[in-house]
């Protein structure tokens, strides 16, 4: 079990790693931005887990939690480091005790994406509630994803809500 446990967050971590990596998301282009505050304490927080050193981790989670609240102009910075305190929890086997402050921060990145009109931000921010198994606000962000395609110049805007509700609405057992 415990090697099981093991591998699961040595998966995280690369695929956290690759995410982290790729510093634009869903396509939108950043060319010419420095790599994002919250990148360098996330890859501490990673290696800091890597160790099962949960203290170091949480430290350096604090300083891209402050990073990613600080800039104010992105809604990324605050899903990675919702996803990243998950992985905190995960750790320290407290998961379920983590989800409040991830989702804390995944409806500040809404109400950013919302309010820059990005429906790449919207989609995404989704996304993370439908990893946590909330439907309710998954559908909360579709409504929202539905005003920001209308608002779009983007032709295709209504059809990538649209694929998007398609493959997360799947996912859930709807009444």
């Amino acid at each position: 079990m415990n090697a099981r446990r093991c591998r699961r967050h040595v998966l995280c971590v690369a695929i956290t790693a690759a995410l982290i990596g790729a510093a634009t998301t869903y396509g939108e282009k950043r060319s010419g931005e420095a790599t994002p505050p919250w990148v360098g304490p996330l890859q501490r927080m990673n290696t800091a887990l890597a160790s099962k050193n949960v203290t170091a981790a949480e430290e350096a989670w604090h300083d891209a939690h402050r990073a990613a609240l600080g800039s104010r102009q992105r809604w990324d910075g605050l899903i990675e480091v919702g996803e990243a305190y998950l992985r905190i929890g995960e750790v320290a086997n407290e998961r379920q005790a983590a989800q409040p402050t991830a989702r804390r921060l995944y409806l500040t990145a809404l109400l950013r994406a919302r309010q820059q009109g990005s429906l790449d931000g919207v989609l995404r921010t989704a996304e993370a509630f439908a990893a946590l198994g909330d439907r309710e606000v998954v559908m909360q962000c579709l409504r929202v994803a539905d005003q920001v395609a209308e608002r779009a110049r983007d032709p295709q805007a209504h059809a990538r809500v649209e694929a998007f509700r398609g493959r997360y609405i799947s996912l859930f057992t709807w009444s």
